[in-house]
């Protein structure tokens, strides 16, 4: 277990999931690995151009597009806490129906809603 790599990587995902426990316990050189691409080199990034928030709302979507509803749950409310607005997310996944399929903004509408509710939170 590396428990350094682990806390920069819980730290970069806000939180941690029983996969990441897994990997840390098993496998810590893939942690490691992992962690470089994850952390260092997506979403950590100092020197990067792209806001977290519109990174989230890549992931978001890119998650809805393989139908992976629950990984598409947690990048829209790490996108709004990254300061995406309600709007953007909306249109992020709007434009991702092209391809994805109309699925895709009836649960995502349906997910930022209900994430807006949990926030006590208003679309505008």
């Amino acid at each position: 277990m590396n428990k350094k790599v682990y806390e920069t990587l819980t730290k970069v995902k806000q939180g941690t999931d029983p996969g990441t426990e897994l990997i840390n316990e098993y496998d810590p050189a893939f942690l490691a690995a992992l962690n470089s691409f994850y952390a260092d080199g997506v979403l950590g990034r100092e020197d990067s151009v792209t806001s977290r928030a519109t990174k989230e709302m890549v992931i978001m979507v890119s998650a809805a597009a393989l139908r992976s509803w629950d990984g598409m749950r947690r990048h829209l409310a790490k996108a709004l806490d990254h300061g995406a607005r309600p709007r953007e997310i909306l249109e992020f996944l709007e434009a991702t129906s092209i391809n994805a399929g109309i699925p895709v903004i009836w649960r995502g509408s349906q997910a930022l809603a209900e994430e807006l509710k949990k926030r006590n939170q208003s679309f505008e």
